[in-house]
């Protein structure tokens, strides 16, 4: 998956990255690729929503899934000691660590699923 439309792979950062918390690991991922975990729990409205591309959001039709806390856990500056591009390769080579592999779903979405 690609970084998030409007974030350079140079663009530097700051975070405090704890290798052994995959929840921490799964939201920093979606922050970078402006993507959120596919849960069970997404009704069928946001599943129809995200077909459409957003439509029924955009409408007011379905409400906006609310921002993760990656916003406390993520802090983008000039001096970062990581960039965008390596906090991303750091992020996947994790979960291939952890025997799992990411899949983009949609446009807004990815899934947690097994490495062969």
């Amino acid at each position: 998956m690609a970084l998030r439309s409007g974030l350079d792979a140079q663009q530097h950062l700051t975070v405090a990255l704890d290798s052994q918390d995959l929840g921490q690991a799964l939201r920093l991922y979606g922050a970078l690729t402006g993507r959120q975990l596919l849960s069970p729990t997404n009704t069928v409205a946001e599943r129809v929503d995200d077909l459409l591309n957003g439509q029924l959001s955009r409408w007011r039709l379905v409400s906006a899934s609310p921002e993760d806390a990656t916003s406390s856990e993520l802090t983008f500056h000039h001096d970062g000691m990581y960039t965008a591009g390596h906090l991303k390769e750091t992020l996947e080579e994790i979960f291939r660590t952890n025997g799992l592999k990411l899949v983009a779903v949609g446009q807004r979405y990815f899934r947690v699923g097994t490495a062969p």
